[in-house]
């Protein structure tokens, strides 16, 4: 697979009302998002993914695509204006997993596949898409890359070749394959230097 429009997002939680600083019940509003309401919210994921992710283009999904119920799926995706969409199950995505029916379409059908893990090759790099990090992963001693999601940028940073592609861990935007190898390559390259 060649690396040209080829994008990865995580967690957007699409509907999610507790994420959004405005409308939140929860307690701790650590962890929320600068929103004050839902629909601004889901209007800022939408327009990051509509305004870098071409028709043509290819988008990986790592999971808890959205909240609120099986018509924001449908709404959320109808919203999107690429049409290959790889979605890799979250731990949100029940309705998804299910294959649930909506004014006689299944869930299912928004998407080019749907995976709980998937191993891809773009320029002969081996990259492992997860929602959940993962601490070892398939080709990891042999140069692979891993690409999660589930964890908000909360998890440490490592010098594993692993990298939360998720909207809160890197200020709500998505990440180009070129994005994706610019990070590792510097994780190598800090990991090099540390070891000198």
């Amino acid at each position: 697979m060649k690396k040209n429009n080829i994008w990865f997002c995580s967690d957007p939680h699409y509907g999610h009302k507790n994420l959004c600083l405005g409308e939140t019940t929860w307690a701790d509003k650590f962890g929320c998002r600068n929103f004050q309401t839902v629909l601004e919210m889901n209007d800022a994921i939408v327009n990051e993914i509509n305004s870098k992710v071409g028709v043509d283009d290819i988008l990986y999904l790592l999971g808890d695509f959205s909240f609120g119920g099986i018509s924001n799926i449908f709404e959320f995706r109808k919203k999107l204006n690429v049409s290959t969409i790889y979605l890799v199950l979250g731990n949100h995505d029940e309705h998804i997993q299910k294959n649930k029916v909506f004014e006689g379409q299944t869930t299912q059908e928004l998407f080019s596949s749907i995976n709980n893990l998937l191993e891809i090759t773009i320029e002969k790099q081996k990259i492992v898409l997860c929602h959940f990090p993962l601490e070892e992963w398939n080709f990891m001693d042999n140069g692979s890359w891993h690409l999660h999601g589930h964890c908000h940028g909360n998890l440490p940073e490592t010098e594993f070749k692993r990298i939360d592609v998720g909207f809160d861990a890197n200020d709500f935007k998505i990440w180009s394959f070129d994005d994706v190898k610019e990070k590792m390559l510097n994780k190598i390259n800090k990991k090099h230097i540390k070891n000198l």
